[in-house]
């Protein structure tokens, strides 16, 4: 299982390649087929070491903000399952580096003992050994900047790139 920060278009961001404050991204979680998953809980912290600031995302698979990010839609195939949601970048006052982390309860499509409620594909396949449901976390940070701070990075770098040749 994987989790990925994409652009609208679904291209995942670079390491280090700022997204601008307000920009839609999308929160991909995505797995092997025969799965269900659920997003149980997301959390955004800042920065990846110093995470004295957060904001509570998703609590029990319910968005808590949806002005941030929305429910997370359930995209199941034979070979691959996928949760995705619309986030819109923010950032904390004293840092641009967002760090997400959800906790995602994994349960087999055939599993009556799943702790929430499986969507029916219509289709059945052969029982196989029963994996007990788990949860796992998953995390991604991403650089938020305000089109304001873009304007000024821009400006020093042909600044820079003036004096250094004339």
């Amino acid at each position: 299982m994987t989790m990925k920060v994409t652009d609208k278009g679904d291209k995942e961001l670079e390491s280090n390649s700022p997204v601008i404050i307000g920009q839609e991204l999308h929160l991909i979680i995505q797995g092997n087929g025969g799965f269900t998953f659920l997003a149980r809980s997301c959390m955004a912290t800042e920065g990846t070491t110093n995470r004295a600031h957060s904001k509570s995302l998703i609590v029990n698979g319910t968005t808590q903000d949806p002005a941030v990010i929305t429910n997370f839609s359930n995209n199941r195939g034979q070979n691959h399952t996928e949760l995705k949601a619309s986030l819109y970048a923010f950032h904390f006052v004293n840092t641009n580096i967002v760090s997400i982390s959800c906790s995602i309860t994994v349960c087999q499509d055939d599993d009556n003992s799943c702790p929430f409620q499986i969507p029916s594909n219509g289709t059945r396949r052969k029982r196989s050994a029963l994996i007990q449901p788990q949860t796992n976390t998953l995390e991604k940070s991403f650089r938020v900047i305000d089109s304001y701070t873009m304007l000024v990075e821009n400006t020093d770098d042909s600044v820079k790139s003036d004096a250094t040749t004339g």
